[in-house]
C-alpha cells in the first residue's frame, strides 16, 4: 500500500505531535534539580517559519474540509507545530503519494519544532542550563 500526505499527517500527529505535546505539557517529576522540581507550562503555540508556504490555517487550503477524516490532524500540525505546509497553489493534496524525500523533510521539521518546544518551556527553570548544555553536547 501507498502512504498519501493525509494518513502521514494522521500518523504523524497522533503517533509523535499530540503525545509529545502531552508529555510536554504535563506536570513532570523527570528533571529534578536540588533548587526544584521542573514543572512544566503550557506550551505556546509558535508561529510558522518563512520557509513554509504562507498558509496557517487549514481552512485556507482549498482542497481540505472539515469533513475530511485527516481535518483535525492536519489543522493541529499546522496551526500549533507549523511543520506541515500547503504547496504555493494553496492546496494540500492529502491522496497525492507522500515521497520518503518529503516524509523525512517533514518529520525533521516538526522534530526541530518539538525541540523549540521543549527548550520554550524550561528556558526559565534552574535546570535550564543543565539540559541547553547536554543538548549542545549531544
Amino acid at each position: 500500500d501507498t502512504l498519501t500526505r493525509a494518513g502521514f499527517v494522521v500518523m504523524l500527529n497522533r503517533y509523535l505531535l499530540d503525545p509529545m505535546n502531552y508529555f510536554i505539557s504535563q506536570p513532570s517529576e523527570l528533571i529534578k534539580t536540588k533548587e526544584s522540581i521542573f514543572q512544566t507550562q503550557s506550551i505556546p503555540k509558535i508561529a510558522q517559519s518563512n520557509s513554509l508556504s504562507q498558509i496557517t490555517s487549514v481552512s485556507h487550503m482549498s482542497d481540505v474540509t472539515q469533513f475530511d477524516f485527516f481535518f483535525q490532524d492536519l489543522q493541529s500540525v499546522v496551526e500549533r507545530y507549523g511543520c506541515i505546509a500547503a504547496y504555493s497553489d494553496g492546496k494540500f493534496r492529502p491522496n497525492q503519494k507522500i515521497s520518503r524525500r518529503d516524509v523525512i523533510v517533514s518529520l525533521n521539521a516538526c522534530v526541530g519544532r518539538l525541540e523549540e518546544l521543549i527548550l520554550t518551556v524550561v528556558a526559565d527553570k534552574p535546570c535550564a542550563k543543565n539540559l541547553q548544555k547536554k543538548y549542545r553536547e549531544q
